[in-house]
């Protein structure tokens, strides 16, 4: 909201200088009655200026999430070449607004029909109005500010602008308009240097840019994550708590030098370069030539010296062939690859006995996969269009594509039964995600594996609690596990501030409601336990992985104390795999947190798969690197 603020202000501004001189210039010229016709065309830019806006962020809203951290990063730069531009031409602007208004107004506006001078005011508002817009649109992008919050900050900005502006030129003060701008400016470079580094950041998540992402420094001490002194640092100063190599390098990068642009005087370095002997002067200009060419040069060097650090930080595990009787010959663990490169989101298999041993590459690309009963379901993350939808890929046990099911919305979870018969996939609908707690909307459908047909989606179940019909607007379900009897099913129904374990009957299409405050549930093997997430008290949204023992109703807390956002997947009867972020920086500094994909929807991340005692003891153990969404193929 501060930046906003600022943004509005100056650009207001700026706006107001050049509608003044309009205004005096008419106003001395015994014009008056044409102000109205000013008036009209700066309203109509500005209108235009705020449907640009709300355009933008509709457009942006129905994008798949890979599209939308795109279109981000775009809004940033964009916004980043905009605020350049602004305070270096600023440099150029008066000491004396009211004087100087006068003057210029006098030289470069007399003559000027009324035409010319609506036409002056309707690009000049246009143009700032949409400085504004993009900036404003970037900041919300980026989760600076909110629609609202972005929109009350530039307006406030604007109308002070306005106060400002109608207090000058009617009190005829003469005001150092020049040292307001830079200290304003000063602010808004600290600050788009934190939407350059938010544009690198969108760029990641959106797949364009997947090296130099080891984080370097942590700073949530500074501002912790989901407080208010976090939402501010963040908004004003584009600091995270915790930065990446190619974040320090860009903030710094852009910082640098265009805060040495604002504080130095007007025509300094060009005054120094006066005073040098020609010999020197013509050294310091080659000088400057050669390091540009430097930069040129080795710019792409570094860059591909980066991606190939990130995408290989050691020799990896060794790759194999894929067996030669696919799924048949053997016990296997199946995973989305999450080793940055090339084959990031391809499906893999490793030996379950050696989860860290050599490892074979389908030619299958799953954001989530399960599989069961001899056949499994490939979730494909979309990647374009305003009406994104998931591709469920049903494929046998030598990786070839059976048949398609097309769903609504992006891929969340994804469950076969043991028999291989149904399957059951979740999608976020409009892009939703629990990183904004109670705001999001899923839908769960239940498939025929055999046909590809659709055969129904929770929302149609008939739910009941302490036996009574249990009935609300706002249903979302979720996570659902199959028993081994073929009928029964586990899932999450979620309602307000609540989240329920539900039972289900894939026959009567009824279900009951068995225990509170479950999420993502994980029945076992033996059909006795189910393992899941349980939401932790307070402002942010954290979990923590326990078991329900389903005959005697108890629950215990796992080992794991990292907040882990997964559908938990049994190795066995006595232990959970589950899949965490890789980067040790992050889980080093910060270890009461493991953000995953399912939060990043579509991100580019790296994560690993780990294990824990199903009892309650022992400790997390690290099963395999550069995977997720891992299964059992056989037990």
């Amino acid at each position: 909201m501060v930046s906003a603020f600022v943004i509005g202000l100056r650009e207001g501004l700026e706006t107001v200088v050049v509608l003044g001189a309009i205004a005096l210039f008419l106003t001395h010229q015994g014009r008056r009655h044409q102000l109205r016709v000013i008036w009209f065309a700066s309203a109509a830019a500005a209108s235009l200026c705020v449907l640009i806006a709300f355009s933008l962020r509709i457009v942006i809203a129905g994008l798949s999430p890979v599209m939308t951290n795109r279109v981000d990063a775009i809004v940033d730069v964009a916004a980043v070449v905009t605020v350049t531009y602004m305070v270096v031409w600023m440099r150029r602007f008066p000491k004396d607004l009211v004087h100087d208004t006068d003057a210029r107004a006098a030289r470069r506006l007399r003559g000027g029909s009324a035409t010319a001078l609506a036409s002056m005011a309707f690009f000049v508002v246009l143009r700032e109005g949409f400085e504004v817009s993009i900036y404003v649109v970037a900041l919300e992008g980026n989760g600076v500010s909110t629609h609202v919050t972005g929109a009350i900050g530039a307006i406030a900005g604007v109308l002070l602008s306005v106060l400002i502006g109608v207090v000058l030129f009617r009190s005829r003060v003469a005001i150092d308009i020049g040292r307001f701008f830079r200290a304003t400016a000063a602010v808004l470079v600290v600050s788009t240097a934190g939407l350059a580094m938010s544009a690198i950041q969108s760029a990641n998540l959106g797949g364009w840019l997947v090296f130099a992402q080891r984080p370097q420094f942590d700073w949530s001490a500074l501002s912790p994550p989901g407080t208010i002194l976090s939402s501010f640092v963040t908004g004003l100063f584009g600091v995270q708590p915790y930065p990446t190599l190619i974040d320090v390098v860009v903030w710094l990068v852009y910082l640098v030098p265009m805060l040495l642009v604002v504080i130095l005087p007007r025509g300094l370095p060009t005054r120094l370069l006066s005073q040098l002997q020609p010999r020197t002067r013509r050294l310091v200009l080659i000088s400057g030539a050669c390091s540009l060419a430097i930069l040129a040069v080795g710019g792409p060097i570094l860059r591909a010296g980066l991606r190939t650090a990130s995408a290989n930080p050691g020799a990896g595990p060794p790759q194999m062939a894929l067996p030669t009787q696919g799924l048949n010959g053997g016990s296997y663990l199946l995973f989305r690859n999450t080793a940055l490169g090339p084959d990031y989101g391809r499906l893999g298999l490793v030996a379950s006995a050696n989860p860290g041993g050599p490892r074979a590459l389908t030619s299958l690309t799953c954001d989530r996969v399960d599989f069961e009963g001899g056949v499994g379901l490939c979730l494909e993350l979309p990647t374009s269009g305003l009406d994104p939808r998931t591709t469920a890929t049903v494929f046998d046990t030598r990786f070839h594509r059976l048949r398609t099911v097309v769903l609504f919305g992006f891929p969340s979870r994804v469950r076969v039964s043991p028999d291989g018969r149904y399957g059951a996939v979740t999608t976020f609908v409009r892009g939703d995600s629990y990183a904004t707690a109670n705001m999001y909307s899923t839908r769960t459908d239940v498939i025929d594996m055999h046909s590809g047909k659709i055969l129904f989606d929770l929302s149609q179940l008939h739910v009941s609690k302490d036996g009574r019909a249990f009935i609300a607007p706002n249903f979302n379900f979720w996570g659902v596990t199959f028993s081994t009897d073929g009928k029964t099913f586990y899932a999450t129904l979620g309602t307000g501030n609540s989240t329920y374990l539900i039972e289900g009957n894939m026959q009567t299409r009824r279900a009951s409601v068995v225990a509170s405050n479950v999420e993502c549930p994980s029945l076992s093997p033996n059909g006795k336990e189910i393992a899941f997430k349980r939401r932790l008290s307070g402002p942010t949204v954290r979990w923590r992985l326990s078991v329900l023992d389903l005959a005697t109703g108890k629950i215990h807390p796992l080992a794991e104390t990292r907040s882990v956002d997964d559908q938990v997947e049994w190795l066995d009867n006595s232990t959970i795999l589950y899949g965490v972020l890789q980067n040790s920086a992050i889980a080093a500094m910060n270890p009461e947190s493991a953000t995953t994909p399912s939060l990043t929807n579509g991100a580019t991340l790296a994560t690993n798969t780990w294990s824990v005692p199903a009892n309650g003891g022992g400790k997390p153990q690290l099963v395999s690197r550069d995977t997720w969404s891992e299964v059992v193929t056989s037990r």
